[in-house]
């Protein structure tokens, strides 16, 4: 979840206050620049050449509200990022760097903002707010966070819509500048690992405020303390979502199913969403519980086609993520999650689906589907823009909707009881996304019919890309989209009697 990249939404920032390594030592437009030209180009250089391996895109990295931005681009020697921008005329506009990394290791330990205007002046009708920010019992210190005025609180699902915000000192001071009158929520937010993503249930921490009313003066002396949230289980999210559902959601609705996404070794998942539609309007709404709200999401993606899924009215008796996760980790999770291929660059995520998971990514591993299971991703990763994301490895693994032992998983590791052992490897394409062509690879020990097709996501196949008897070894197969549309589709390969699938993006 990218929920609080949105708390740097029209951001202001005070100065930095402690010296860094890695600092942002000049930008263009400078900050506070007045009269800037409709067609600009926005450039961003650091104090030393940065890692430009690792992700900087808008949304993420940094923030802006020019968002008819294009072209982003690091000068030769790395220092400098740039992007062009076509600008509204008597606008003001903000850049915010929440995250960057140096060459030489380590990260930026002060986000940096700077805003510039079209107009010939900024204007002279709007207030402070100001106050202090405390740690509270989660030791975290105060120094250097997010602190804003949003117009809905946290936001839901779309996240809180800041319209003005700051950076505290080392003494968990901030003043807001620029704050037009009005009924603010009053919201904070630290990045504790440097990550450049702020997520709760990795132990990053937020801070939730009272309202704080503007009118026509500014505002001093309020109190903000800072709160953690871990992951949840799934058994608490699936209480909430019920007591949610009982308040709020229509008599008739029907669960479809469920997820979890960013989950522990434990079970334990940053957010859990379920599923659901009523017989009026049978496209999917999806409700979504984390440790700190619980929203409705009435534009969710109809994943697998999930809004024609069974009815999942049994749910009080499926077994608990903890113990299908117990059963990953004895069976061969925990060896693939301890074996980064390359553990400098990418990152371990797990997610987990329950239900009626025919048309899914699991799809091919379930024996009998006239049955509801849990099926759990294992996965590593790098992030390539907020939306998207690279797969090096990819694990899957299919458990019994009841008892969550273990049924089948695809595996490079010691193989579970009734798989066929491994006899191929499958390799994630490359790139993606992609358009409009990607490289498949993949690889088996023996002599074998094989046959590589890609579906979509309704599990019709769209192309078969080869299909034929190889000899043992390593082969790379393009794939050409182009009569296709942008979207999510899967490529399986078929080696004699062994199966893997994977998922891929096309956007054109």
């Amino acid at each position: 979840m990218r929920l609080f990249a949105f708390f740097l939404v029209l951001l202001v920032l005070l100065p930095s206050l402690a010296a860094a390594q890695f600092t942002v030592s000049s930008t263009v437009p400078v900050n506070g620049a007045t009269g800037v030209a409709l067609n600009t180009t926005v450039s961003i250089t650091f104090s030393s050449a940065a890692d430009t391996t690792k992700p900087f895109f808008p949304g993420g990295s940094f923030l802006t509200n020019a968002n008819n931005a294009s072209d982003f681009r690091w000068s030769v020697d790395k220092k400098t990022f740039s992007f062009d921008a076509a600008l509204d005329s008597n606008k003001i506009y903000f850049v915010v760097i929440f995250t960057a990394f140096p060459a030489a290791g380590g990260t930026l330990t002060t986000a940096y903002g700077f805003q510039f205007t079209t107009s010939a002046a900024f204007p002279g009708n709007l207030y402070s707010v100001s106050g202090t920010l405390s740690s509270g019992t989660t030791g975290v210190s105060p120094a250097n966070a997010i602190v804003g005025l949003s117009s809905n609180g946290l936001g839901g699902n779309q996240g809180p819509d800041l319209i003005a915000g700051s950076v505290t000192d080392a003494g968990g001071n901030f003043v807001i500048p620029y704050v037009p009158a009005g009924n603010w929520s009053l919201v904070a937010a630290k990045d504790v690992n440097g990550d450049g993503d702020i997520q709760p249930s990795t132990g990053d921490v937020l801070g939730i405020g009272t309202t704080v009313n503007v009118t026509n003066a500014n505002i001093t002396g309020l109190n903000i303390v800072f709160q953690s949230f871990p992951p949840m289980t799934f058994l608490a999210a699936k209480d909430s979502a019920s007591a949610y559902a009982a308040l709020n959601l229509p008599a008739d609705f029907i669960l479809r199913g469920a997820e979890g996404q960013s989950i522990d070794s434990l079970g334990h998942a940053a957010e859990w969403s379920f599923y659901f539609n009523t017989p009026e309007n049978p496209t999917p709404k999806r409700l979504r519980v984390e440790p700190f709200q619980t929203s409705v999401d009435s534009n969710a993606a109809d994943w697998m086609n999930i809004g024609t899924a069974r009815l999942l009215n049994h749910l009080s008796s499926a077994a608990l993520s903890d113990t299908f996760f117990a059963n990953i980790e004895r069976q061969g999770g925990r060896a693939f999650r301890l074996a980064n291929p390359k553990p400098d660059s990418l990152e371990f995520w797990a997610s987990a689906k329950i239900g009626d998971l025919r048309s899914s990514e699991y799809g091919w591993m379930i024996p009998d589907t006239s049955k509801n299971y849990w099926g759990a991703t294992y996965a590593f990763q790098r992030t390539v823009t907020k939306d998207s994301t690279y797969q090096y490895r990819t694990k899957y693994f299919l458990g019994d909707f009841n008892t969550g032992a273990l049924i089948a998983m695809t595996s490079v590791d010691e193989p579970v009881k009734n798989m066929v052992p491994v006899s191929i490897s499958l390799d994630q394409n490359y790139p993606n996304p992609f358009n409009p062509t990607t490289v498949i690879s993949g690889q088996w020990s023996v002599t074998s019919v094989v046959r590589l097709a890609v579906y979509d996501i309704l599990g019709r196949e769209v192309a078969v890309v080869a299909n034929g008897r190889y000899p043992a070894g390593k082969y790379s197969f393009t794939f050409n989209a182009s009569t296709l549309s942008s979207g999510i589709y899967f490529y399986r390969l078929t080696a004699g009697s062994f199966t893997a699938v994977k998922k891929m993006s096309l956007i054109k």
